[in-house]
């Protein structure tokens, strides 16, 4: 039987508790340090970790390769930042952040995710990249978010 590659699209917004200003930092390599559990990119280019079209890191996840990130497109002027992501023997994938002002100095932050297989590991990965689970996953980031801004708020 040869691999044949799965291709998955997920998008979920969340509403975050402060304005995109003080929110789309969060969503670079060094900016989501602050919010997301042992999140630890290792700075390839450039070392100070900027973020900019071009920056790439390395991260790990346990019991997986280590996952390959650039920076596709960098607009922190419209709060919008798009990445490339490839954990190699498993998946390609595309990662957008878009930010927006809502109601009350509050942000809508639209997340997209976009995978496709690079083996039948990765298949197995996306099988279980469900509706439900993005929403879940997502909106987890939204929990951790608020809880990072309230405490930077107070």
């Amino acid at each position: 039987m040869s691999f044949i590659a799965k291709r998955i699209v997920r998008a979920h917004a969340i509403e975050l508790n402060a304005p995109p200003e003080a929110v789309f930092p969060l969503f670079t390599p060094l900016g989501e340090k602050k919010w997301v559990e042992g999140w630890k990119p290792r700075m390839l280019y450039p070392p100070s970790g900027e973020a900019m079209e071009g920056t790439v890191f390395i991260t790990r996840q346990p019991g997986e390769a280590d996952t390959i990130w650039n920076i596709l497109s960098y607009a922190p002027e419209i709060f919008r930042v798009k990445y490339a992501r490839v954990t190699p023997g498993s998946r390609f994938g595309i990662v957008e952040v878009r930010c927006e002002k809502a109601e009350s100095d509050r942000s809508r932050v639209q997340v997209s995710y976009i995978f496709t297989t690079l083996s039948e590991e990765g298949n197995k990965f996306i099988d279980g990249f469900s509706e439900a689970y993005f929403s879940d996953y997502i909106d987890s980031w939204g929990v951790a978010l608020n809880r990072f801004l309230g405490k930077n708020n107070s």
